[in-house]
């Protein structure tokens, strides 16, 4: 492991088994949906991550634990964590993803690609546009406009964007150069990267203008046991 990064799925099932002990121990149980950089580094479409992202949240207890674990390899406090939850879209299911790990205290699932695909789109932060391209090929769209209608069951309170379906369609040409075999596209263009921040942009201030929209730092619902809950994300 380098210094503060997985390199591998091996190393985070390896961190999984010793969290999976430690949660034990401790009379904890986590069920972790595996989002983000984490995701794609589990399905060899990245090379590496620093962190675990959880689209399914935790109680703050089970900081501790984690922490500890992580305490023993140099990984940052909160090297597993629950920032992914906003994000989950809202016709998603937890039990619909597939369980990749499992042991009495700790389970880790993975939601399809088309999942992962849409909270990218969501999250809106120029750097998702590389998993993106990586990505289309792993999804079971039929084009850019099954893609923008899942977005928009996904996500339906959302305000209209009339950059998306174009944004798509070029994530989707892109997709569509660069097949999905296990490895990572190392560089944008300077046209395709300005493309990508200005779409950015324009979705974060979209979202910011909603008052449930799933912006940094704004509230949005996102689905937990029970029902609903509202809370706010930043950074």
């Amino acid at each position: 492991m380098t210094r503060g990064l997985f390199d591998s799925r091996h190393e985070l099932e390896s961190i999984f088994e010793e969290l999976a002990v430690e949660l034990d121990e401790s009379g904890i149980t986590v069920d972790v949906v595996m989002a983000g950089g984490s995701w794609m580094l589990w399905h060899s479409q990245r090379a590496s991550t620093r962190d675990v992202d959880s689209a399914r949240r935790f109680d703050a207890d089970v900081q501790a634990a984690i922490n500890r674990v992580g305490a023993g390899h140099d990984l940052q406090e909160g090297w597993l964590n629950d920032a992914a939850s906003p994000f989950w879209p809202s016709d998603a299911n937890y039990v619909d993803c597939q369980v990749v790990f499992e042991r009495a205290a700790l389970v880790v699932r993975t939601p399809s690609p088309d999942v992962i695909f849409v909270m990218k789109l969501y999250r809106a932060d120029p750097q998702d546009r590389e998993d993106l391209i990586s990505l289309w090929q792993l999804c079971s769209f039929t084009g850019p406009a099954a893609a923008v209608d899942a977005f928009t069951s996904a996500y339906p309170h959302a305000p209209d964007d009339e950059y998306l379906a174009n944004y798509i369609a070029g994530v989707a040409r892109d997709g569509d150069q660069f097949p999905s075999s296990g490895t990572t596209l190392v560089a944008l263009t300077s046209a395709t990267a300005a493309e990508s921040r200005a779409w950015a942009r324009s979705s974060r201030d979209h979202r910011a203008g909603s008052p449930t929209s799933g912006g940094r730092g704004v509230s949005q619902p996102t689905r937990r046991l029970g029902g609903y809950r509202s809370h706010a994300v930043g950074g």
